[in-house]
């Protein structure tokens, strides 16, 4: 097939639906004919390929760092995607035009569709639905406008994934998006050769955290744990770049909590699976996650999980099987699951065995297969995402 992906962050912009995006093109271009179509960024080039995928960059305007967009170069995006998404279209005649996040990038995505009679298949990643945090202005099922866009574009699409049931819900509930949505979780793609582990699994003891610092990641709650732990040989490394950047290193100050926490910026892939084998558990105190990469990740890593309950998480992790649950926003419970698992070395060593089994059901070249199947339905004339998804279903 030949496929036009559309997504306004393809790394290295973005976070992770960016990284999801990136690692499905890459397996669908195995077998598959796949351009990108994305924002580009000063010295970024307009046109590569990379790993067999097309990328074409469009401009936008207000773009001012690579890990998160602004509300500007977000609206900029779709008149910017449409005129190129036309000439690219001119180009290579594709057959089916595949879209992650409602907003912005399935605006433009639907709107080629039905100009030039193109299937569209739309993945919601979370974030294009619902963001708790009080601070987003735009959240999608808070602000009206963004809402009515989030609608329109579910309801002109030819199909409809979400990436975790917790998405799904949120879409239903706040979107009208159908009952019968399809589910096709993330994957994971191992490094080619997984390091060494160098973990001690003793003092001093290595936590590990990914993800951009930005507010719905809720890292203060996390510093604030590691303080309320009262452990001097406890180390917390925060793998990442994002605008709280200084806020962050100024509440680790103030917590007094400066030399046992490195921020490590953005890494590369090489990079950050070191420090994963190198960490005794993985930690996130996030608000909310659509689905969450970095945690199958970590059950690649084979590392014990720490986490907030609310998410797409709860879809791959199971509590007292492949993590310890706390809620949101609840450092002191964050802290007493860390003591937990810093006592219990049998706890640990069970959580750990777990993961590296369970990860093995969301290997990225599984769900690329998925979408596969859901792309030759949908591209052989069937029209109907309700036939489409129950057939899909029975195949998966």
């Amino acid at each position: 097939m030949k496929l036009l992906l559309i997504n306004y962050e393809y790394p290295p912009l973005g976070g992770g639906g960016g990284v999801a995006h990136r690692d499905l093109a890459e397996a669908l271009a195995i077998r598959n004919d796949v351009t990108v179509l994305t924002t580009h960024f000063r010295d970024l080039p307009r046109e590569e390929r990379v790993n067999g995928v097309r990328i074409l960059r469009v401009p936008v305007w207000g773009r001012e760092r690579m890990p998160v967009a602004t509300l500007r170069s977000m609206v900029t995006f779709v008149p910017s995607a449409l005129f190129a998404g036309l000439r690219a279209i001119k180009e290579t005649r594709p057959d089916l035009i595949h879209v992650f996040f409602a907003v912005p990038s399935g605006l433009p995505a639907v709107i080629l569709g039905r100009l030039r009679r193109i299937p569209v298949v739309l993945t919601l990643i979370g974030a294009d639905v619902f963001d708790p945090h009080p601070t987003t202005g735009i959240a999608a099922h808070r602000n009206p406008l963004v809402r009515a866009v989030v609608r329109w574009v579910i309801r002109h699409a030819h199909a409809v994934t979400a990436i975790s049931e917790d998405t799904k819900r949120r879409a239903v509930l706040h979107h009208r998006a159908p009952a019968d949505l399809l589910v096709v979780p993330l994957g994971v793609v191992p490094p080619k050769t997984l390091p060494d582990s160098t973990r001690s699994d003793g003092a001093p003891w290595r936590l590990v955290t990914v993800g951009r610092l930005i507010p719905r990641k809720a890292h203060t709650d996390l510093l604030t744990a590691l303080a309320l732990l009262r452990r001097a040989d406890v180390h917390l490394h925060v793998i990442g770049d994002g605008p709280l950047l200084s806020d962050l290193r100024e509440s680790a100050e103030r917590l007094g909590m400066e030399a046992r926490v490195t921020f490590e910026g953005a890494v590369t892939e090489d990079r950050k699976w070191q420090m994963l084998r190198a960490a005794d558990f993985f930690v996130s105190a996030s608000l909310h996650e659509g689905f969450g990469i970095v945690f199958l990740e970590a059950m690649y890593a084979g590392l014990p999980i720490v986490c907030t309950d609310v998410g797409g998480q709860t879809d791959i992790l199971r509590a007292g099987e492949h993590a310890l649950f706390v809620p949101p926003q609840r450092p002191d419970q964050l802290a007493s699951a860390l003591q937990l698992l810093l006592e219990d070395a049998a706890l640990r060593k069970r959580l750990a065995a777990n993961n590296r089994q369970a990860v093995q059901r969301f290997l990225m070249r599984d769900i690329a297969a998925r979408y596969e199947a859901l792309f030759a339905r949908l591209t052989d004339g069937i029209r109907s995402p309700r036939v489409l998804i129950e057939q899909v279903q029975e195949r998966s």
